[in-house]
Order: structure tokens, then sequence, then C-alpha cells
């Protein structure tokens, strides 16, 4: 096993893989849009309002 194959194992043991969900917020006139279209919008407002966990192991991240 090489070196970084072994950090990354050890990070997910302890849990530090993942980053913890950021609350979104959502405007409430949302809910007069159609269906997909809101869902759509907030997707994307959910996607964009989370921070990427970025370590020295990390490959094509953003």
């Amino acid at each position: 096993m090489n070196e970084r194959i072994e950090a990354l194992t050890r990070l997910t043991l302890q849990g530090e893989m993942y980053v913890t969900p950021v609350k979104t917020e959502y405007d409430r006139e949302d809910l007069f849009l159609p269906k997909q279209q809101m869902e759509s919008k907030r997707i994307c407002e959910y996607i964009l309002n989370q921070t990427p966990k970025i370590t020295e192991f990390s490959k094509m991240t953003g």
C-alpha cells in the first residue's frame, strides 16, 4: 500500500473524508415557481452553499 492510499484510509476511518453540510436557506417565493424550476434552483443553491473538502491528496477538485 502506498503512502497516499494509507493516508486516505486513515482519514476515512477517522471520519474526516466528508464535510459537514451547511444549512441552505431558500427563498420562500420559490414555491410559486414550476416544480422543475424550483427543484433545479434549489439544487444549484445547495451545491453553491457547500464548501468542498480539499486535502493534499485531492485530485481533480473544483
